[in-house]
C-alpha cells in the first residue's frame, strides 16, 4: 500500500466534481448527482421498480398495481448532472455469462473531524454497458435526497443517467458496524434482466428492479460533494472494501453458493488527488479481494 498524504488539514480550492454549483438551484443530490426533486421516488416495503424499455413503473406488489413516474424534463440533460466521484475500481463482464451475484464488505469508518456539509457516498455497484444506470446499495455521510446528516445511515439505490432515481429508506448504521452490499440477478429473459440489492442482515434495503439490460460494469466507489477541506473526509486514511466476491451464471435467484467465480482484474480510477485520494488494488482475487478506498 502507497504512503498517505500527511496534509489533511489544508484548505483546498474547490473542484467543480466537488462542490457543485447545482446545489442551490434547487436540485437534490442522488449517488449519481444532482437531480430534479420530482425525478427521485423513495420506495416503500413492498414495492419494485418494472422497467418497459421506454420508462420506469412502480409496481406495489401488495395490490398489483403500477405507478406511472415521471421522465426527466427537457430541461435537464444529462450534461448537467455532474459526478462526484473522487477514486474507483472498476471491472467489466466478458465472460459470456451474466453476473448473478456481488458482494462486498466493509466497515463503516470513523466520523470526519470538521462538517462542510459533505456528503459521503460509499458502495459497491453494477452498471449497464453504456453506463445509463447503476445499482447500488450505499453508505451515506451526509444529506442527499434520501435524508441524513451527521450520521452513516445505508440505503439502496437505483439511478439512470437521464435523471430519475429510487431508493429505500434509510436505515441508521454506526461506526464500526460491518456493512454486506449485495446485488443478484432474479430473472433473465429475452435480453432482459432483473435484479435486487441489499444490505445482508439489515432490514428493509432490498430494492429490485425488473426487465433492464444486463448489468457488466462492477465498480468500487467512493463518491464525495461539497467537500472543502481534507478533514471533511472520514477520519481514517482508507476504507477497505474486502471479501469481494463475484461470480456469473446463467442460474435464476442466485444464491451465495451458485455460479462460478471468474478471474478478476481491477482498473483504477482516480479523478480527484487534491488530499491524495487513490484506490489500491490490494487483491484481484475472487472470492475474497479487496479494494483500498484511500482519502489522503
Amino acid at each position: 500500500m502507497s504512503t498517505p498524504n500527511n496534509n489533511k488539514d489544508i484548505r483546498l480550492i474547490p473542484s467543480d466534481a466537488v462542490i457543485n454549483p447545482l446545489r442551490s438551484n434547487n436540485l437534490a443530490l442522488t449517488p449519481g448527482g444532482y437531480r430534479h426533486p420530482s425525478l427521485i421516488h423513495r420506495l416503500e416495503k413492498g414495492q419494485e421498480i418494472n422497467w418497459d424499455g421506454n420508462e420506469a413503473r412502480k409496481l406495489d406488489l401488495r395490490t398489483d398495481t403500477d405507478i406511472e413516474l415521471p421522465l426527466s424534463p427537457p430541461t435537464l440533460q444529462d450534461s448537467e448532472l455532474v459526478s462526484g466521484w473522487i477514486t474507483s475500481s472498476s471491472f467489466t463482464n466478458r465472460i459470456g455469462k451474466p453476473y448473478n451475484f456481488f458482494s462486498t464488505v466493509w466497515t463503516v469508518p470513523p466520523a470526519p473531524t470538521t462538517q462542510s456539509g459533505q456528503t459521503i457516498f460509499l458502495f459497491n455497484g453494477l452498471m449497464d454497458a453504456q453506463y445509463s444506470y447503476i445499482l447500488q446499495p450505499v453508505l451515506q455521510w451526509g444529506p442527499s435526497a434520501a435524508g441524513g446528516g451527521n450520521f452513516w445511515s445505508v440505503a439502496s439505490w437505483f439511478v439512470e443517467s437521464n435523471g430519475n432515481a429510487r431508493y429505500t429508506k434509510p436505515v441508521a448504521v454506526n461506526e464500526g458496524d460491518t456493512l454486506d452490499g449485495r446485488m443478484l440477478l432474479t430473472r433473465q429473459l429475452d435480453g432482459s434482466f432483473s435484479y435486487k440489492c441489499h444490505f445482508h442482515g439489515i432490514e428493509n434495503t432490498e430494492l429490485s428492479i425488473n426487465n433492464i439490460s444486463e448489468l457488466v460494469v462492477a465498480t468500487e466507489t467512493l463518491e464525495c460533494y461539497e467537500i472543502q477541506q481534507c478533514s471533511d473526509y472520514p477520519n481514517t486514511d482508507f476504507t477497505a472494501m474486502t471479501n469481494i466476491n463475484i461470480k456469473v451464471s446463467l442460474a435464476e435467484n442466485a444464491s451465495i453458493s451458485d455460479g462460478d467465480n471468474i478471474p478478476l482484474s481491477w482498473e483504477v480510477n482516480n479523478l480527484i488527488i487534491d488530499c491524495g485520494q487513490h484506490t489500491i488494488i490490494a487483491s484481484n482475487a475472487n472470492p475474497d479481494g479487496e479494494v483500498d478506498l484511500w482519502y489522503r
